[in-house]
């Protein structure tokens, strides 16, 4: 698979910018990009759903 990052639209998630490079492909597993811009805070969160690396 290959995804061209010029053709994913970033998101604003509580002052994280995330790409998501698998959003619109039907997988079990995704990949994405989280930037923590200068002064963001964030607060904190635990999913069930996923393990993060």
């Amino acid at each position: 698979m290959k995804i061209a990052k010029n053709s994913i639209v970033p998101f604003d998630f509580e002052g994280l910018q995330i790409i998501d490079y698998t959003s619109k492909t039907n997988r079990s597993s995704s990949i994405a990009e989280i930037m923590v811009l200068p002064g963001a805070s964030h607060p904190k969160a635990y999913s069930n759903r996923s393990v993060k690396y």
